[in-house]
């Protein structure tokens, strides 16, 4: 059955992959602000639709995914306005029946990125109450694929390490869960197939549901890339507050029918035969 679904953050990479795998199926409209905003997106869905910020209430949505997102990684971000103000608005006067809405699985008191996206989830929940919408906050953890941007982590390692660059790192002991792009979009297309079985707010947690040490995925990454490059494990420090083991608790994506495909091994060999064809 074809569905009606909006996307904010169609220029983003998650949000740009979502566009174009669901976009085969779906009847999908990537929103954008305005004409200028459009011509500097460079989507990448060619059968998807644009649509403007003051046209959102003038269509019926099945779903509207928010993945606006802003680490804070410039110097100049406005967190706050993009993570919370924007896509609240925009939701606020979106006609839709169930919103997924993209967060994090780290705590709050981590980032000012992690904080933001954790007063979204609330205000939502607020939102979609009052207006009788089904709300799935999604606890993402870290995604990777081919395609990613150098700020995605496992990117920034392979780019480093198939130059044979040094790395300056933490200690690694922490724990992580990675999940493979192509993985995390077949977890939203079963959310879209089986949202009317979901409670009316559920938070539903996104992950391989297995942790690697730090220490070893990097470990991992420069023995499969072949790499010369120097690791100083413990040259810089952990950020205040950082856990030390974040993993995905996947029993719910598993009652629905879901479960990863491509292992860290296959994924990894995947991205760093992309980054070495290019």
């Amino acid at each position: 059955m074809s569905l009606k679904v909006l996307i904010l953050g169609a220029s983003g990479y998650l949000g740009g992959e979502l566009a174009e795998i669901l976009s085969l199926q779906h009847e999908v409209y990537c929103l954008v602000r305005s004409e200028a905003a459009f011509q500097k997106a460079n989507l990448k869905a060619p059968l998807s639709k644009i649509i403007y910020d003051h046209e959102v209430d003038k269509h019926f949505f099945d779903f509207a995914l928010n993945l606006v997102v802003d680490y804070g990684r410039s110097g100049n971000s406005d967190l706050e306005n993009t993570n919370v103000n924007y896509p609240y608005q925009i939701l606020a006067k979106a006609n839709v029946r169930t919103v997924i809405n993209f967060s994090t699985a780290l705590p709050s008191e981590v980032s000012e990125y992690a904080r933001t996206k954790k007063i979204l989830e609330l205000k939502l929940e607020s939102l979609c109450l009052e207006k009788n919408i089904q709300l799935l906050n999604l606890h993402l953890q870290h995604f990777y694929g081919p395609s990613a941007p150098e700020s995605n982590f496992i990117t920034y390692l392979i780019k480093k390490l198939v130059t044979g660059e040094t790395l300056e790192l933490t200690d690694g002991e922490q724990k992580r869960d990675f999940l493979y792009v192509d993985d995390v979009i077949a977890s939203i297309q079963l959310l879209l197939e089986k949202s009317k079985t979901l409670k009316p707010c559920e938070i539903i947690e996104i992950g391989s549901g297995e942790a690697i040490r730090v220490r070893e995925l990097v470990e991992l990454i420069a023995k499969l890339s072949h790499s010369k490059s120097k690791l100083n494990f413990g040259s810089i420090p952990r950020r205040k507050s950082e856990p030390d083991e974040l993993v995905a608790d996947t029993s719910r994506l598993k009652e629905i029918g879901w479960c990863p495909q491509i292992n860290l091994h296959q994924g990894i060999n995947s991205c760093i035969k992309f980054h070495l064809d290019i």
